[in-house]
């Protein structure tokens, strides 16, 4: 791979699908409370898209999550620990 060049298979960006240790919610872009509001779950979302390197993207359904499995201490997930025991998953 050439300097500068971005590697097709990194995620470069995903929808938000967020949860906030502080008040217990979740927020994300696609699903039955959309955008920067507060679910108090378990959280409503449908999917999420993620961007790779060469600009194709993909739906990655709910169906691929396990929500119990959604916890920010949980490293066998996709996540991305925030401070405060939030995070962000992918």
């Amino acid at each position: 791979m050439g300097a500068g060049l971005i590697e097709n298979v990194k995620t470069l960006y995903s929808t938000r699908n967020w949860g906030w240790h502080w008040n217990q919610s979740w927020a994300y872009n696609h699903g039955k409370i959309p955008g920067m509001y507060r679910d108090p779950g378990p959280p409503g979302f449908s999917g999420i898209h993620h961007l790779f390197g060469d600009g194709h993207v993909i739906w990655k359904s709910v169906r691929k999550f396990k929500m119990e499995d959604l916890r920010p201490n949980n490293m066998s997930v996709a996540v991305v620990p925030g401070s405060a025991g939030d995070a962000t998953y992918y």
